[in-house]
């Protein structure tokens, strides 16, 4: 039972903060870490964001089916109003944040932002 917080300055981070997404102040305070923080399950309220980004579908798809079957997930308003994204293509580019990734993380990453803040994410 437990999540990572990436920080504020990782290349993920920083990557939706150009695009005008805001890092949220809880999470900031939360992360102590220069590198992230791992936090237990029964704070999975801070995920309860505008918009919630997982990278949890890359290596093991099945958490992602494990989590958004999860009764505490499946609470929070970003679960049931579908404003939760779980990237599964431009992972890599998104988190190297070079000159050669951000090219490609805005052709892969954008669209699937833009469908869940539209709320046209399947």
């Amino acid at each position: 039972g437990n999540f990572y917080l990436t920080y504020p300055e990782d290349p993920k981070a920083s990557f939706l903060s150009e695009l005008g997404f805001e890092f949220p102040p809880e999470i900031a305070e939360t992360v102590t870490a220069n590198e992230g923080e791992e936090v237990s399950y029964e704070n999975l309220d801070l995920m309860d964001q505008d918009v919630a980004v997982w990278i949890a579908g890359v290596e093991s798809p099945e958490l992602v089916a494990e989590l958004r079957e999860d009764p505490l997930y499946a609470q929070l308003d970003v679960a049931q109003e579908g404003r939760d994204l779980f990237l599964e293509e431009g992972v890599n580019e998104l988190s190297w944040g070079t000159v050669l990734s951000i090219p490609a993380a805005l052709e892969v990453v954008v669209p699937q932002l833009a469908d869940v803040v539209a709320g046209t994410d399947g």
